[in-house]
């Protein structure tokens, strides 16, 4: 049996770590840098990850910031949007306050909206259009009529609007009339403010001009001077007593132009659903200086006004019942 000695092996052990061990440890240079980041100390590796967690809170905070200011921005244009309908949104359905006789409000129904009621009946083409015709002028003064209401927002409480109406009698188309006669045009210059979120404003100015009143309607009283036209101002103030409830008070000159003027009022109380409005009260008008004007003072001029024009008071019916659909 062959003895090997111990120092053989040892002397092996030498030659493969001097030949070898420098191939397979020693760092090539493309690796240059890269073992260092591998040996990385603990504390060191604990900074890293911080800041990983640090970088990541942060970009949560502003992606929830940049959100939350994009759902703001979306709430002020939905908010904007709204104001841009109109004053009337004040109901959740179609319903919109038409006003009274003289003063009518800026309002006009939805796109798309029929009404019909003792006022008007008439369709609205847009959210600012309402045409049709004055049931009140045809029914009680045998007038038919074209009626035209156009009005714009100016901002989130003010709108503002124009209304024209031209009517001829017919002697023939009598409902409950009794034989008026009379060929006018009629328009409004109109004006809403929101004061508060339960008071609005309604300013008028309204111009009628009588082509023919050999018997008109009882908004031309007896002027004293032999104009064809009259010129009128009020304002209606409308006081929103609860979601369906609301109070409306109404004051102006009626024939600011005549040689005596008249003084115009009105109250009437409304109830508002969701689709329709029921109105009740009544107007008067009255000569604001009581004179000893004698009617010879006034100029015919083809025009025959009848005694109850030339009363000192006289009284009209602010009642109304309207349907939007």
């Amino acid at each position: 049996m062959i003895k090997i000695p111990l120092s053989f092996f040892f002397f092996i052990f030498i030659f493969v770590e001097t030949t070898f061990a420098a191939d397979v440890f020693e760092p090539k240079p493309e690796d240059v840098g890269v073992y260092p980041k591998k040996l990385l100390s603990t504390s060191t590796v604990k900074k890293d990850i911080n800041k990983d967690i640090n970088k990541n809170a942060e970009e949560l905070i502003t992606t929830t910031t940049e959100k939350s200011a994009s759902e703001n921005k979306s709430e002020d244009t939905t908010k904007a949007l709204k104001a841009e309908s109109g004053l009337q949104e004040k109901t959740s359905g179609k319903s919109v306050f038409l006003g009274h006789l003289l003063s009518p409000t800026t309002y006009t129904p939805k796109k798309n909206t029929y009404t019909l009621g003792t006022h008007i009946m008439g369709y609205s083409p847009n959210d600012n259009l309402l045409v049709g015709t004055s049931s009140f002028l045809l029914l009680f003064y045998n007038s038919p009529n074209i009626y035209l209401k156009y009005a714009k927002q100016k901002s989130k409480r003010q709108r503002w609007a124009t209304q024209l109406i031209y009517l001829k009698s017919n002697l023939s188309v009598e409902f409950f009339s009794t034989g008026y006669f009379m060929e006018t045009v009629m328009g409004w210059l109109m004006w809403s403010y929101d004061v508060t979120s339960f008071y609005t404003v309604h300013a008028n100015v309204n111009y009628m001009y009588f082509f023919n009143e050999g018997r008109p309607h009882s908004f031309r009283r007896e002027p004293f001077n032999d104009d064809p036209f009259q010129i009128s101002f009020s304002t209606l103030h409308d006081v929103k007593i609860s979601e369906k409830y609301s109070l409306a008070s109404e004051v102006g000159v009626l024939g600011a132009s005549y040689r005596v003027p008249n003084l115009h009022g009105a109250v009437s109380f409304r109830y508002t659903a969701k689709n329709f409005f029921i109105q009740a009260g009544y107007s008067f008008d009255s000569h604001i200086l009581e004179g000893s004007f004698d009617r010879n003072d006034y100029i015919e001029n083809n025009r025959t006004l009848g005694a109850d024009h030339t009363n000192g008071f006289v009284t009209h019916p602010e009642v109304a019942f309207h349907y939007f659909f």
